[in-house]
């Protein structure tokens, strides 16, 4: 196991979603709390079964104006192929050379050349409300206890109306 490391800050992570539009941490932070769940790749029964999880208690995130945002490191087709197979509604961001889950010094299995499962909850200020790192891949967090994280005023998310 070798560990992604970069000297970024929260303010310079950044990258592309499939769809092609450009993401900053920075700029969702400033709407509201973000939930960044990185995946090992829609190869992997178990972060199907996880994300598939997360689709069900998005409620439980959405109410309180936290995005969720998947990271993977999967070409762009494999995760648009998986947003549609799974009905996922969360934007899906590339992460290809590993500067998002370096800037968390997320570690990073050798075998697949992709981060653990991982899931950071972070406060609009930048700050880290939960952070769980999986050994393996059946290790994910449970929903419900990362949502339970959030503050309790509820928000509206942006743009809802």
């Amino acid at each position: 196991m070798t560990h992604a490391r970069s000297d970024s800050h929260l303010a310079s992570v950044r990258g592309v979603d499939c769809d092609g539009e450009g993401w900053e941490l920075a700029a969702d932070l400033s709407a509201g709390p973000e939930l960044l769940v990185f995946y090992r790749g829609s190869w992997c029964f178990l972060s199907r079964r996880a994300l598939a999880a997360l689709r069900e208690e998005e409620p439980l995130f959405t109410r309180q104006g936290c995005q969720v945002v998947l990271v993977s490191v999967e070409p762009t087709e494999k995760m648009i192929e998986l947003r549609r197979r799974l009905k996922l509604k969360f934007r899906i961001v590339a992460d290809d050379d590993l500067a998002i889950a370096g800037a968390f010094a997320l570690p990073i299995e050798r075998r697949f050349g992709c981060p653990f499962p991982a899931a950071i909850l972070i406060s609009p200020g930048g700050q880290v409300l939960f952070r769980h790192v999986g050994r393996t891949g059946r290790d994910w967090p449970d929903w419900r206890q990362v949502a339970a994280k959030l503050p309790s005023e509820p928000r509206v998310p942006t743009g809802a109306a």
